[in-house]
Formats: structure tokens, sequence, C-alpha cells
């Protein structure tokens, strides 16, 4: 791949892109009157319709087309019958194209961008197969702008490179193992036998409707997203594991089946550890919320019983309910724990209905930093105001479970609400909180400022030419270098608190003060004094030698080395920094 060409590459892919175009009524009258696959793709999508109808109008043709592509170019049996019919009447590259597609069959894949290789064309992890092969998609590229950074979509190649064809999807709060979980209940024999890429193409319309979850982002605790990790497994004989006493059993309310439960964790949502013994059934079961805490599970009954390391079950809260809702799953741990529930009447239920309702409000304000009138959401969802008093007491500030001192900061300024926290992971190419603007006025910019730059591009072996849409990738690589990390939080942040503080100086161990202050839990071991001063040291080295130098900030005068070390300079947004970002 270090050798590929995209100069090279761009007109074998047009050309490829071309005879498709030509192509398409061809493979539709086949596909309508021999393999009715129309028609099967409107019977798959009957369970459905409830959900496809929140998508976009035009959806479900586009939807129809991948469909039928997926299946005439995929699938090696249909398309040796479509390849007898193009044979007959196609010629030149029409028939060529059949050609390549009996060599290389079309695929889904579910992949991420590795790295940018220019233009349109990309490195990309293919997570269905665990390997790297080049993609050239032109809606990859708006959908990276965009932010977005895990995608679907059905390939085909050419001789140089793959292809998108349709649909790209993608998907901000799903992850390769939710969708691998997702494949392995829809079609568990193919799953087990082929993979997930034979689920997907052999059933795609269950995959194309997760398009409707595309823009909920993942549940976090902390850094951590939250998910669901158990295993079941039979035992001989449940009877002999006699646990210590410092984990005191509970049966079941319902009696039969006779199922018992040990708490190996906290009470909290997010640190239980929950122990099942099915006596009847001969079953033993193991539930937690953090894969930390399911592998202590695993080590504190490993004198009892064998339990696998790595979970049987594994998925985030969103795909926890897509599995429910699309397929009609049901969780085993939801069969365990109804053995300790009590059913709640229908009042009961109303009530704790309006409950959560509130309580998502609250979260969801919360997140978004939004202004929370207890007495307004008490009107609003027809509740006491001390109701909803007592849930703004229970929901807890993130920055409050993590206290930290900290000596200097940016006076008046308001940390950002989760959400946003949450959109500065990834990379400061890929994040789902900036993107660039690549328009004259910026061109212009980039253009005036290239000396300034030229000494920290040589320094670091990159093209001091080059051009501004390879300009992201590069300040990665330097800032990857620098920190010894290839998460951008860092860097994304000290853009965003520039965007909100830089028209007035600022000292840069204020701006170390204020990135500490809501991510420390993850850059530094302890909140020390000595360790908080070497990260603002450490930082000032890092605005000083690579922001300043990228063209991002400028300082706001003149100042002795022994200042510069210690952060105690103060620095500005530039022009070009608040005209290439976008928010």
């Amino acid at each position: 791949m270090n050798n590929f060409n995209p100069d090279k590459a761009l007109p074998v892919c047009k050309r490829a892109s071309a005879t498709l175009a030509k192509l398409e009524n061809f493979v539709f009258d086949w596909a309508e009157a021999k393999a009715k696959l129309p028609k099967e793709f409107e019977r798959a999508l009957v369970p459905y319709r409830e959900l496809v109808g929140k998508l976009p109008e035009q959806w479900i043709g586009m939807a129809q087309a991948q469909y039928v592509f997926a299946k005439t170019f995929g699938d090696p049996a249909m398309l040796a019958k479509f390849s007898k019919q193009a044979r007959a009447d196609l010629s030149g590259d029409g028939a060529g194209f059949v050609d390549s597609a009996l060599e290389e069959p079309w695929r889904f894949s579910l992949f991420s961008l590795v790295d940018h290789l220019g233009g349109d064309f990309y490195t990309v992890r293919d997570h269905f197969t665990g390997t790297e092969l080049v993609l050239n998609s032109a809606s990859v590229t708006r959908l990276r702008h965009e932010g977005k950074r895990l995608f679907f979509a059905l390939l085909f190649a050419n001789p140089l490179c793959w292809q998108t064809y349709g649909i790209v999807g993608y998907f901000k709060g799903l992850s390769p193992v939710d969708i691998s979980q997702f494949a392995s209940l829809l079609d568990a024999s193919l799953y087990e036998a082929s993979g997930a890429a034979a689920v997907a193409l052999a059933r795609p319309v269950p995959f194309m409707v997760l398009y409707n979850y595309a823009e909920i982002p993942m549940v976090m605790h902390g850094k951590e997203p939250v998910r669901f990790y158990t295993s079941e497994v039979a035992v001989a004989e449940p009877n002999s594991i006699v646990l210590p006493e410092t984990y005191p059993v509970e049966e079941s309310r319902l009696g039969t089946p006779d199922v018992l439960r040990f708490r190996l964790g906290g009470e909290d949502f997010f640190e239980h550890i929950d122990f099942y013994l099915d006596l009847e059934n001969k079953q033993a079961f193991l539930s937690a919320h953090t894969l930390g805490n399911y592998q202590k599970g695993v080590k504190l009954l490993a004198p009892y019983l064998s339990l696998p390391e790595d979970p049987q079950f594994d998925v985030g809260t969103l795909m926890y309910t897509i599995l429910k809702d699309l397929l009609g799953f049901e969780p085993r741990g939801e069969w365990y724990d109804s053995h300790f529930t009590e059913e709640a009447s229908q009042e009961e239920k109303a009530e704790l209905k309006k409950i959560n309702a509130v309580f998502a409000r609250i979260s969801d304000l919360r997140n978004h930093g939004g202004e929370i009138d207890a007495d307004a959401l008490a009107a609003q969802f027809e509740v006491e105001p001390e109701l909803i008093r007592e849930l703004l007491a229970s929901v807890k500030d993130p920055d409050a479970a993590f206290p930290i001192t900290l000596d200097y900061g940016i006076p008046g300024y308001a940390p950002p609400p989760p959400a946003t926290r949450q959109k500065m992971q990834g990379s400061f190419e890929f994040n789902d909180l900036i993107s660039f603007n690549t328009g004259k006025a910026v061109q212009e910019l980039y253009a005036r400022t290239k000396t300034d730059r030229a000494n920290l591009l040589h320094t670091n072996n990159e093209n001091a030419g080059a051009g501004l849409g390879e300009y992201p990738g590069i300040l990665d690589g330097i800032y990857d270098e620098f920190w010894n990390t290839n998460d951008a939080t860092i860097m994304n942040y000290t853009m965003y608190l520039l965007r909100e503080n830089g028209t007035r100086p600022h000292l840069a161990r204020d701006y170390a003060a204020e990135v500490l202050r809501i991510f420390h839990q993850v850059l530094i071991p302890d909140t020390e004094l000595a360790t908080i001063q070497s990260f603002t040291r450490r930082y000032a080295r890092f605005i000083h030698g690579m922001v300043i130098p990228a063209g991002l900030a400028v300082m706001d005068g003149l100042y002795e080395i022994r200042d510069i070390r210690h952060g105690a300079f103060a620095i500005r947004a530039t022009e070009f920094m608040r005209v290439w970002l976008k928010w």
C-alpha cells in the first residue's frame, strides 16, 4: 500500500464507475425478470417497516438498488446465472466488469479509516475480515469531514483498489464487536461457518435497517463505554459450588426453577458483578457492565468453576436495545434477573415510566449543557417538583466524581458538557467535534504561513510543501510522536479552548489546567502537585513546539526561556485556526 499511486488509480476508478452506471438498467432488468430480487427485497423489508418509516424517503430506493447489486455480484450462485446472460448480451467494458466480479465477488464491509492516501483514497481496516485494503469513495470523504469513523458499505473491486456502491452507512454508538454480535444472533450457523460478512450478504436488510440508529451515541461511564458482558456455562453439580459468606446468597422469589444469586461487586449499576446458579437446569451465569469487572468475576469464581475469560455476550447499550427490538432477542440476563424482581402493578409501571422519562430528560440536559428548571420539568411531566429535585441529586456531576485542585485556569470559563467532551475522542483528522474548511480564504492563509510551519514539518520528516488536505493527518503524526498516543483529545480540546477563549491572551499553563480539569483521570496517574506541574511543563512544550509553529496559535509578546518552560507565556488563536476549523 506504500506504493499506491492515487493519480494512477483515479482514472481506473472513474472508468469502473462509468461502466457500472451503464450496466445498472441491464442488471435491474435481469434481477427483476429472472431472479425476482426487487420482490425479495420487499419481502425482507416487511418486518422492519415501522423503523424504515423513520429513514429518509429516498432510502428504500437506494437500499433496494444496493440489495439487488449485492445479491447479483456477491452471491456466487446468482453471479454465475447472471454472467451467462451478460456474456450473451454484453461486450467490452461491460463484459469485463462482470468477469472481474467473478474473480473478486462484491462484499459488504464494516470498516474504519487507517490512513488518508489523498483525494478520495483511503487505507481502511475491514473489521469483518481483519484485513486492510485501499478504498476509493467520495461518500466516505464527505462523512469523514463530518467526523464519522465507523462505516458499513457494499464494496466492489477494480484492478487497483476497492470502491463503494450505494449507501455508505455509519455508526456513532456501535462498535465492530456490536456488529459481529448482531451478525452471530441473526444467523448463528452461517456466522460460525463463514463470519459476519457472509451473514451481511445473505441477509442485507437487517444490516441496512441499522442505519436508523446511526446518530445515537455510545453511553459512557467516564471514559469507558457502558456494555453488557455475560457468559453462561453448564455445571455438573451446582449444589457443590459454595461461595464464602462474604458473598451472601439470595434465593429466587419464584421458587421454580430454583435460582440463586451472589453479588460479587458493588450495588452501583456500573460496579455490579452478579453470579447466578440455576440449580434445576444446572447452569451458571456471570454478568457485569465493565470488562474489568467481568474478568474480576471470572477470577473470583475460578476455584469453583471455569468461565470464559472473554465474555460470550458482549454488546453496548444501544446494540442491547437493537437486539431486543429488531431481532426479538431475549437476553439471558433478564431471565435470571426476573427471579429477583417483584412484578410491578400497572400503576407502578406507569409511574416508573414517567420517572424514567424525567430522568432521561435530566440526563440529556446535563450531557448537552442545558439549563435545568425543576418547576418547568415538574409541570411538563406532571410530577411533584420534589421528585425532580431528588432525581437531580441522584445524577452525579461527572467532574465531582474526580476532584482535582488546580492553581491556574481561565477565569470565567465553564467546561463543556459531557456530550461535547465525548466528541473530542479520536484523532485530530477524524473526530466528531472538528471538521475542516478548504475554501479559498483558508487556502490563502495557509499559503501565507508556509514559512512559519516549514521548520516544524522538516524537523518531523514531513513534506514542507504539503497541501492543506494532507495537513490534519500530518499534525496527527507529529502529535502522536510528542504524546506517544493515537488519541488526540489533548489536541482537540486545546483547539476547543482556543475557539472559546482565544480572542484574548491567556497563559499556556491556564490552558493546561483546563485540560486537566476534565481529563486528568485519563491523562495523569495521580493529582499530586508534582504530577500536575510535570504535565503543565510538557503541555507548554506542546504549545510552544507544535501548536504555535503549526499556525494555530501565536504568542502574545516575548518571553524568557524559563517562563516558556513553565507555561507562563500567553497565547491567542490565529486567524488561520479560526477560519480553518469548523465546529
